[in-house]
């Protein structure tokens, strides 16, 4: 009996060696705008008044609107948080007894994070995991993506290797692949690691996504319709009648708070047709064109907006002003891409879109667009 007493002990001892965890502090760091802490605990959130904070288990992050964050775990991993993103530490530890196994699991429950993943030391090993609503994420040495809504999450994966589990079911999602996990289901398969930032850009589903508008200052209004050439729907804007009063007709959509710094490239791509201009070039100012793009944006933390415009234009007889445009042929489709990181198309690298907009403005015009797309990887 002693003997099995003293055996029991022993192995309690060794079990209680090997397996009890020090829980360990990460930092916090506000870099801009508003942030907020809920300790351990609480249920209420504090507004973070110092550039840095110590967090530790179970306490929680939240950014707000056009604030950012970054948490720096015990093993030199970071994690940056994007606006409108909450985060709870979970577990920050390492052995009681040795430094072998480091463990550091947090929990999105919203929002957007880039995770840089360190490299463990030689005589350890880090298990690093991400818990969302919708699935949990096992992480190794590398940078990941991870965005978090109501009905999906995702894992992007620029470096490493990470491991999405979900209903029993594990799927593994290598470098250069993005792993999306529907609340309820299983992992699906990786596809890709880029992100569309427009809704039915192949206009497949109509104007689902996007919303219409037209004016004139005189004349008639144009007509935005949807129509079929070469066997893809597209977009037909026309206006016959202006008298020589200026008019637009716009489809649009709002791209509330997209947050696109995270990006390594941000690719827009269209397809473009111009039928008949009545206006030379870009009109009287070089703005009005039978068919442009239009995008507002921010770029750093500042309120204010602006402007990026590339309009489509197809003759210039008086060599008139164009201002930034591409003459095409006439009726003829014409495929373009920007990339809009680079500072010869886009001067001040956006940090947000706010709205994209393809329109066309002038007098008389018909053109047509489809297949509209604004890629970020």
């Amino acid at each position: 009996m002693w003997l099995l007493l003293c055996a029991t002990c022993v192995f309690t001892g060794l079990w209680y060696r090997d397996t009890a965890m020090a829980a360990q502090e990460a930092r916090l760091e506000v870099w801009g705008g508003t942030a907020a802490l809920r300790t351990a605990g609480s249920k209420d959130w504090t507004v973070v008044t110092t550039r840095q904070a110590p967090l530790r288990e179970g306490d929680s992050v939240e950014t707000r609107d056009a604030s950012r964050a970054l948490i720096t775990t015990f093993d030199g991993s970071t994690v940056t948080l994007f606006p409108n993103t909450q985060v709870t530490l979970h577990e920050s530890s390492t052995p009681l007894y040795g430094a072998s196994n480091l463990q550091v699991t947090l929990a999105i429950d919203t929002g957007v994070a880039r995770i840089g993943v360190a490299v463990p030391r030689s005589d350890t090993s880090l298990r690093f995991r991400v818990q969302t609503p919708q699935a949990t994420y096992e992480l190794t040495e590398g940078s990941y993506r991870v965005e978090v809504g109501d009905l999906v999450s995702a894992v992007s994966v620029r470096r490493g290797s990470a491991v999405a589990l979900a209903q029993g079911t594990t799927v593994a999602v290598a470098q250069g692949q993005r792993g999306e996990v529907l609340a309820g289901q299983s992992p699906s398969v990786p596809k890709p690691a880029e992100i569309e930032l427009l809704v039915n850009g192949d206009l497949d589903q109509g104007f689902e996504g996007w919303q219409l508008a037209d004016t004139a200052i005189s004349g008639v209004e144009g007509e935005i319709t949807l129509t079929k050439s070469e066997g893809r729907t597209v977009v037909r804007f026309v206006r016959r009648g202006s008298e020589g009063g200026h008019g637009e007709s716009i489809i649009g959509q709002e791209i509330v708070h997209k947050d696109v710094t995270d990006f390594l490239q941000l690719r827009l791509s269209l397809d473009v047709k111009v039928i008949h201009q009545s206006l030379d070039g870009g009109g009287v100012m070089g703005s009005e064109h039978p068919i442009a793009v239009r995008i507002r944006y921010r770029t750093g933390s500042e309120e204010v907006s602006h402007i990026w415009y590339h309009g489509f234009f197809y003759k210039n007889d008086e060599g008139g002003p164009v201002g930034p445009a591409d003459q095409i042929p006439q009726s003829d489709w014409q495929h373009f891409e920007f990339d809009l990181y680079d500072p010869e198309i886009m001067p001040m690298r956006p940090s947000e879109i706010l709205t994209f907009e393809v329109m066309a403005s002038g007098h008389d015009y018909e053109s047509m667009v489809t297949d509209i797309s604004l890629i970020g990887e």
